[in-house]
């Protein structure tokens, strides 16, 4: 089975990054617009899957009610994309690293990332795995 911490930022071009930033809120919710990723995501799929492209959104809603919950951390989400739909960090890390390349078109990550001074930043780059 594969950790989260296997899989690496892969940069090859300018196109495989998109980074914004916001604040953490005194009610502990943010008021960082992702909609840039978000964005990304969703023309993400659109390109690299041919069926099953609303699966994108279980990954998005997800990412959602982590940034309303109240309780925001440090996190990190795999969304990997497939011919046919899009798989979470659960599926992912069941692979071994032999069957990634023939089941993922590609892999990205979106890093949430939280400050001492209540700063938050959301990184979507593009991963690959690397053990």
């Amino acid at each position: 089975m594969l950790n989260i911490d296997n899989f690496k930022a892969y940069y090859c071009d300018n196109h495989n990054e998109t980074t914004v930033t916001g604040q953490i809120l005194d009610n502990g919710k943010t008021n960082i617009n992702w909609s840039d990723i978000k964005d990304k995501l969703i023309r993400l799929t659109a390109k690299l899957t041919e069926r099953y492209a609303s699966d994108i959104l279980y990954d998005i809603k997800g990412i959602e009610d982590d940034l309303t919950s109240g309780n925001i951390q440090n996190k990190t989400y795999l969304i990997g994309f497939r011919e046919n739909g899009v798989d979470g960090e659960d599926w992912i890390c069941e692979c071994s690293p032999e069957e990634l390349p023939s089941r993922y078109r590609t892999i990205w990550q979106v890093l949430t990332e939280v400050d001492d001074k209540d700063n938050i930043k959301m990184v979507l780059q593009r991963v690959r795995y690397g053990s």
